[in-house]
């Protein structure tokens, strides 16, 4: 009877009287938290070739020590929430990818939310350099976001 009194005591003691601090380490951090403890944010306005601003928004790892690769998301529907310090709860399309390391681009399109310009929902390829569409658009970001 003692023994199994001494072993009950043991178990007590391991779950109330234990730190609280091993529990915490052992929880993981919520993607947001995550996000807000392990990237920086930083909103601009990439200038395309006929001179037109689109809002775009990079979540880049504060870990500076090696280079990361780059997916970018350009949206009709916002790359919200904007403002600094607002961190959205999900910049990935997973949290392994988040946790991996990637620069994550968040871009409204020309014309939507923050992007200066004229909204064409769809807007067709057209061959030539001086023509704009959503081919030149891209290409204009990853050549500004390679230099930078």
């Amino acid at each position: 009877m003692p023994r199994i009194s001494l072993f009950l005591l043991l178990i007590v003691f391991q779950f109330y009287f234990a730190p609280c601090s091993t529990v915490a380490q052992q929880r993981e951090l919520s993607r947001g938290d995550f996000i807000a403890r392990y990237y920086e944010k930083r909103e601009v306005q990439i200038p395309m070739r006929d001179g037109v601003k689109l809002h775009t928004t990079v979540f880049s790892p504060k870990n500076k020590s090696r280079s990361y690769p780059i997916l970018i998301k350009r949206t009709p529907y916002g790359s919200k929430p904007y403002g600094p310090g607002q961190v959205p709860g999900a910049i990935g399309p997973s949290k392994y990818m988040e946790r991996e390391g990637y620069i994550f681009v968040r871009q409204d399109v020309r014309g939507r939310w923050m992007s200066e310009g004229q909204y064409d929902n769809m807007r067709p390829n057209v061959p030539g350099d001086a023509q704009i569409d959503e081919s030149s658009d891209t290409y204009d970001t990853i050549e500004w976001l390679t230099k930078r």
